[in-house]
């Protein structure tokens, strides 16, 4: 199955929500939107930033953890519920290629995490408004 396909599911809808949508991506984010061949919009990972989806759970526990932590350096970045049951963290680029090798010198590199990561060559589909968990910018 695709990727793009995985998520087909979990686009936005209207059209009105989309051009809404596509405005706020712009201003507040200052990241493009893409459309597919039904108008939906979606999001390219790889240059702006990488996405580290994980089970909703555990996202809102670790995102919980991060905040709580209130340094700067452990500061999550963007957050937003990417579809049923998961959470996406929104990080640099290039970090799905790093992933790996981070599990591997943790020694989780066999266990699956239910982790799913999204770089250069992929696209997700641009989370509503009401979706983002945390948004620094806010």
């Amino acid at each position: 199955m695709s990727i793009n396909a995985a998520f087909a599911d979990r686009v936005p809808g209207a059209p009105g929500q989309q051009l809404e949508l596509e405005s706020w991506y712009a201003q507040r984010r200052r990241w493009r939107l893409e459309r597919d061949g039904h108008g939906a919009p979606w999001l390219p990972a790889g240059t702006d930033f990488d996405v580290v989806e994980v089970p909703e759970e555990a996202g809102r526990d670790a995102l919980r953890r991060l905040i709580g932590y209130g340094q700067a350096a452990v500061a999550p970045g963007p957050v937003a519920l990417t579809g049923a049951d998961r959470c996406g963290f929104f990080v640099a680029p290039g970090a799905r290629d790093d992933l790996p090798e981070l599990l591997d010198w943790l020694d989780w590199g066999g266990i699956d995490l239910g982790l799913h990561a999204y770089g250069a060559g992929d696209r997700i589909p641009a989370p509503g408004r009401d979706r983002w968990l945390h948004d620094p910018l806010a």
